[in-house]
Order: structure tokens, then sequence, then C-alpha cells
């Protein structure tokens, strides 16, 4: 498969879903998003970034600790919601 096609096609499938990750109450919960943010170390005079951001989640739970965070995600939808 060309990577061309993989990126459509993930898209396609993450981004018609995308405010299901925003309303998700799974991905709000759980231990997971406070280790990283426990991981994370922070530094007002560094930057985050957010690979895959999904709803925003991380980006948003590390936002205080870092002077800027930058969250991608390849579907824009996932990025609008």
């Amino acid at each position: 498969m060309e990577q061309s096609d993989h990126k459509e096609r993930v898209k396609a499938q993450f981004g018609a879903s995308a405010q299901g990750y925003v309303d998700s109450v799974t991905h709000a919960s759980g231990d997971d998003l406070g280790q990283i943010v426990a991981w994370a170390g922070g530094g007002l005079d560094r930057t985050a970034l957010d690979v895959a951001t999904g709803g925003g989640r991380t980006a948003l739970a590390l936002a205080p600790l870092y002077r800027s965070v930058v969250a991608s995600d390849l579907p824009e939808a996932m990025l609008r919601s």
C-alpha cells in the first residue's frame, strides 16, 4: 500500500468519528493521562508535541506545564473537534 493511500484511509476512518473521541468517557478517564503528565516533566521554557492528538486530551493536560503545546493529527476533523 502506498503511504498516501494509507494516510487517506486513516483520515477517512478517524475523521468520521472525531467528535466521538472528544465526547468519549473512556478516553477522558483512566490513570494513563496522569502518568503521561507525570513523565513529561514540563518546563515553561519548553514546547511539548502531541502527535496523533485525537480529542486533544493529552495536549490540554500538558498545556499548563509548558510554554506551548503543538497538537497534530492526520484528520483535520480531529483538530477541529
